[in-house]
């Protein structure tokens, strides 16, 4: 609900009167979001220990409560990217006692999310460079996103607030993608490392991915990495989990999948890139690397299918190489 309210009001203040802020200094405007973001922080663990207290002062809160909403406007009135996590757990609480409250897991999320703001405000600062329009490239994605829910989808949002369930994916997704993030992962490597099955790893990586946001910009870069995240997930089996890993990494899990299994999934995701195309007519690659947990916890067959990855790369990209730990060992 907040969100969408959020991008109409925005949509219509940038069609009716312009830009809500003054052009500054490409400086001034990433120390102002590291600022910002710092302080955002600290408000969503002040508002965490007090919806989560048994004494919760409720003056406290709703002063706290209202400068999260702050600085939640301020942020988007800088053009900013945040992630939904953030947007929870910034927006307004329920007026009402048995309002659903976010749960801590997005506090933590937006928490985490809003330190890699504060600490890399430049990767997400608008600047004419980057968008022409920061404020008005940031809504059209926002308008276009609207006109994909269609009006019935649109009403049904506005009329309530997301269930605890649907908060906590939220801090479990990738903003870009879609798709599991790296928190989500973190926390699944437990429940893998505790079954009694085999468990295949595969790390795929883009091939030379700067060279794609240098020469394109950075929406070809977001749109391929998009892309990719859905052929992934289009040529692995049911049961299967893809994440974004980070950057232009990927990595799936694939529960009780042989070596041969997996290896054969990533020579079809290595084929499927390859159709998708660039704006001077070459193509899209990536290297894959596979290992499996036979011998040892997943974190150890992510190690191997890292160093497999490496190997894919050194042979010449636009492959896959499947190894063991003591395929990879020096002679």
């Amino acid at each position: 609900m907040t969100t969408i309210r959020i991008a109409v009001a925005a949509l219509v203040a940038a069609v009716t009167v312009g830009p809500a802020v003054p052009a500054l200094a490409a400086t001034n405007v990433e120390s102002t979001i590291r600022d910002l973001a710092t302080e955002a922080a600290d408000v969503a663990a002040e508002e965490l220990a007090l919806v989560t207290g048994a004494d919760a002062n409720p003056a406290e809160l709703r002063r706290v409560d209202a400068r999260g909403a702050e600085i939640l406007g301020q942020l988007d009135r800088l053009g900013v990217d945040l992630t939904e996590a953030i947007r929870v757990a910034l927006a307004p609480l329920p007026e009402t006692a048995d309002g659903d409250v976010p749960p801590a897991v997005v506090y933590g999320a937006a928490i985490a999310d809003l330190g890699r703001i504060a600490a890399t405000p430049s990767a997400v600062a608008a600047t004419p460079a980057r968008s022409g329009s920061p404020e008005v490239g940031l809504l059209v994605v926002g308008a276009l996103s609207l006109v994909a829910l269609g009006v019935a989808a649109l009403g049904n949002t506005l009329r309530r607030r997301p269930e605890a369930a649907e908060i906590e994916a939220i801090a479990w997704s990738d903003g870009l993608t879609g798709l599991a993030n790296r928190r989500k992962f973190d926390h699944d490597l437990d429940v893998h490392d505790a079954a009694n099955y085999e468990t295949a790893v595969m790390l795929i990586d883009v091939d030379r991915f700067k060279t794609v946001n240098d020469h394109f910009g950075h929406g070809c870069g977001d749109e391929v990495l998009r892309e990719l995240g859905q052929i992934i997930e289009a040529n692995v089996r049911e049961g299967d989990v893809v994440y974004r890993f980070g950057g232009e990494e990927f990595c799936v899990l694939l529960p009780g999948a042989t070596m041969m299994d997996a290896g054969t999934i990533a020579e079809r995701i290595v084929a499927a890139v390859r159709a998708v195309g660039l704006p001077d007519g070459s193509h899209v690659t990536v290297s894959v690397g596979v290992s499996i947990s036979d011998e040892g916890a997943v974190i150890d067959a992510i190690a191997t299918a890292d160093r497999a990855l490496y190997e894919a790369k050194h042979l010449g990209r636009d492959r896959s190489v499947s190894a063991t730990a003591r395929d990879l060992a020096p002679a």
